[in-house]
């Protein structure tokens, strides 16, 4: 059933939707018609979708509502299996929410999105899932330790050739400093980041895919510009305010495979921005330890 239900494109997007919906609320469940409006979907259909995955154990329903269901538990499982360096990450945002009482989190690059896997702190159960397109400025911390994706993500800006908008000769400055120092720091108003997080919405939406409307979303986002992203540090005293601070997390390898952040939200000193640093360093540098232990246990 689920086989029928999830095949061909219409359908298929909307069992995405569902299910990320429920995804992203793991801890609720939902009657058929707030289901059928978070899916974009007449009841009829949301009611035949349900039918399916509860039958397969995706979704499981109670009176009249519908969560997640125990199936998923497994499909969860076998996912995390694939990140064990976002799971190591993930164990230290706990230490890092509490030492520094800002929200920390864990993001991964998943193909050509950014999708942030888990959060703790204020507002984390609405982070947690986020799937936001990594088109320049977004994904930047990736694209700064991946000489050889680097050009490849700058070839995302919106528009063609020298149409493109957004300035890559201020983007590769910022490429440069992140990977010369070792870590990102964003800078936006209160107002200009619930601006760029309902863009980023908007651009990820299943209805704006692949559209105009996403072209358009993805170009308002590539003029927020670098230099509101990634801005110089202060030093001693002097102060900005600090939207998100990041380091990357490696593998044996080198390669970035998650993306540890913290979200102070507010004014910080160079001395306070680099004793958070620090600490987001260690969680790092220990994440990675930890996940290659794991990988050497499992070969």
């Amino acid at each position: 059933m689920v086989a029928a239900a999830v095949t061909g494109s219409p359908p298929t997007g909307r069992v995405v939707r569902m299910v990320s919906f429920l995804a992203a609320h793991p801890d609720r469940s939902f009657s058929l018609s707030e289901l059928a409006r978070a899916a974009e979907i007449t009841t009829a259909t949301c009611h035949a979708i349900l039918v399916s995955l509860v039958e397969a154990g995706w979704v499981t329903r109670t009176d009249l509502t519908y969560g997640l269901g125990p199936a998923m538990l497994a499909i969860g499982r076998a996912a995390a299996a694939g990140y064990s360096m976002a799971r190591a990450a993930a164990s230290e945002l706990a230490g890092l929410a509490a030492a520094t009482g800002f929200t920390a989190g864990v993001s991964v690059l998943d193909g050509e999105s950014v999708v942030l896997v888990d959060a703790v702190g204020a507002g984390a159960a609405e982070l947690i899932g986020r799937r936001v397109p990594s088109v320049p400025p977004i994904g930047i911390v990736f694209a700064a330790f991946d000489p050889a994706g680097c050009d490849d993500w700058l070839n995302r800006l919106p528009g063609t050739g020298d149409g493109r908008i957004g300035d890559r000769d201020e983007l590769r400055r910022a490429l440069d400093l992140i990977s010369r120092r070792g870590y990102v720091i964003e800078r936006f108003t209160p107002a200009a980041t619930k601006l760029r997080d309902v863009l980023a919405d908007i651009a990820c939406s299943p209805s704006s895919a692949d559209g105009p409307l996403q072209d358009a979303v993805l170009s308002l986002l590539a003029r927020l510009g670098p230099g509101e992203h990634f801005p110089v540090a202060p030093e001693g005293d002097e102060t900005t305010v600090v939207t998100v601070l990041g380091v990357p997390v490696r593998g044996v390898d080198g390669h970035v495979d998650a993306h540890l952040w913290l979200h102070p939200g507010r004014e910080m000193s160079g001395a306070q921005i680099a004793a958070a640093v620090d600490l987001l360093s260690s969680a790092a540098a220990r994440a990675a330890a930890s996940s290659s232990i794991e990988k050497g246990r499992a070969s």
